[in-house]
């Protein structure tokens, strides 16, 4: 019976332990992330949006569409009191036309080969997601249209 209740405890121990790694490796995997995505805008802006800021940033994932403009213009609305990035999967003349559409509202990268959204696992777009200040994603959601 010791015996029993002993292997018990040995096994209660090594799950836990699995379970805690997981959800530290979720924890990193996000921040990782959040701020790929920081250095990304960084590199190809020089503007840090995350530094010194109090409050999360928007990045959002879109594919070319016709309702892109829109779709820009509601996310900054429900999210008007912070900065958002749009990551177009489109070559980058299309991302001018739509940097042109919303007059300055977002940040606008080309994404040519879809590349960054892959990397993220943001195979269906139009996504986005909410980065705090640390660089951790604290929000996914696809966006309704």
């Amino acid at each position: 019976m010791n015996h029993l209740v002993y292997e018990y405890f040995i096994w209660s121990v090594g799950i836990g332990m699995t379970v805690v790694s997981l959800l530290l490796l979720r924890e990193i995997r996000a921040l990782k992330l959040g701020r790929t995505v920081q250095h990304m805008i960084w590199e190809q802006t020089g503007a840090w949006e995350g530094e010194g800021a109090s409050a999360a940033f928007i990045c959002l994932f879109l594919n070319m569409g016709p309702n892109n403009s829109e779709i820009v213009l509601a996310l900054k609305k429900k999210y008007a009191d912070r900065p958002l990035t749009v990551i177009l999967n489109a070559p980058a003349w299309q991302a001018n036309v739509l940097r042109k559409k919303i007059n300055g509202q977002a940040i606008i990268l080309s994404d040519e080969t879809g590349k960054m959204g892959r990397h993220w696992g943001h195979l269906r777009n139009p996504i986005y997601i909410i980065i705090d200040q640390y660089g951790k994603i604290v929000k996914k959601d696809l966006v309704i249209h």
